[in-house]
Formats: structure tokens, sequence, C-alpha cells
């Protein structure tokens, strides 16, 4: 994914990567990640200085959408994890990911839902496996950027359950940059856990 978005644009709201932050409040711990039933903390309105993107389909079987909300939540119980420095987490939320991405039943996409999905569905695949391998955070972490990636993809064909944010970490990947998906403009920056949780910027909301 390309990453010029977050360079330029006053509709960015910038949060300073220092040691000021580490006592910053993770998000509301009450949030449950299964994308039908998800509680966030954004209140209406929140979003107008945001980049906004609509998915790219907008006539997805109910069953289609369910499968892929269920991947979403598996993805975002996995950066939760990293949010909080839980390898362990971690793990078990990409054993999950990794067991729904096998199971997803793709006779109801059409032609063109089924190229979208399987053209970043492998790679899904493998780096839902090693972060459940690897219980070691940085390498978690790798493979959780480039999970991201495919995911912002994903989310960007499909569209979710509810609005998600696109959001940005110049720290990471050896401060070229990675990017996550998150349920809430709250930054919370799985790749810095408790070192520095609010480090990143939001790029966009992904919404319907």
């Amino acid at each position: 994914m390309k990453k010029l978005f977050f360079l330029a644009g006053a509709a960015l709201i910038w949060v300073s990567c220092t040691d000021n932050n580490k006592t910053a409040s993770i998000a509301d711990s009450t949030k449950t990640n299964d994308m039908t039933g998800m509680k966030v903390d954004n209140k209406a309105g929140d979003d107008k200085n945001l980049k906004v993107a609509t998915p790219s389909f907008t006539n997805v079987d109910a069953g289609v959408s369910s499968s892929i909300n269920k991947v979403i939540g598996d993805y975002l119980k996995i950066k939760d994890a990293l949010v909080v420095d839980d390898a362990s987490g971690a793990s078990d939320a990409a054993g999950t990911l990794s067991s729904d991405l096998k199971g997803l039943d793709k006779t109801k996409f059409s032609a063109e839902q089924k190229s979208a999905f399987e053209k970043n569905e492998d790679d899904m695949k493998e780096n839902a496996e090693h972060i459940n391998e690897k219980k070691v955070l940085g390498h978690q972490r790798e493979h959780f950027g480039m999970l991201s990636d495919d995911m912002v993809d994903l989310v960007k064909s499909f569209g979710s359950a509810n609005p998600l944010y696109n959001d940005h970490c110049p720290m990471a990947n050896d401060k070229k940059g990675s990017n996550w998906i998150s349920e809430n403009k709250a930054i919370s920056n799985p790749y810095m856990g408790k070192k520095d949780v609010t480090c990143g910027s939001v790029v966009e909301v992904i919404k319907k």
C-alpha cells in the first residue's frame, strides 16, 4: 500500500511519537471485536474532517459480509493484543484468523469479489500463521504490518459492519512506516505497544 497519504493534508490528525505519550490510556476496554456487536468510542460527527474511503463492492451477499466481518474481528483482536504487548494473545487471535480464513466459504462471491479476495488470501494466511506460531513480539509485529496491508485492501473492497480507521505509524518497519486498521479513532499503536501507544495518525475512515 502506498505510504504517501499521511505526509500531507491538514485533515490528518498527527499525534506526537514521544515519551510524553507513554502514559496515555488505551482505547475503551469495553469494546468487543466481532464486528457485529462491536462497541466503539467515537462520537457522531467525529469523522467530518477525515478523508473518507468507501468500499468498492456495494452488493455483497449477507453470508459473505458475515464471513468478512469475522475475519476483520479476528484481525482486530491481534491488534488489541499487540497494543498491550501480549504475544500469547496475539498468537491465539492469529490462530483463530488462520482457521477462519481456511474455512471461509467463497461460493457466494461474485467473480470480481472472489478475485479481489484471493489476491491477498495466501498472504493473509501466511502472516497469520507466522503470528500464531512464533510468540515473539518483534516477529509478530513484522508480520502484522504485512497482514495489515492486506486487511486495508480487504476492508476497502468489502467494507465492514462498522466504520474502520486506517492508521499510520511512522516509526514502524525500521522507521519506513506501517499502517493498521482500527475500530476506534483514538490511536492505540500495535507496533509500539506500551512503549509509545499513542504514536501515529489517522489516514482515513473507511465506511459505507
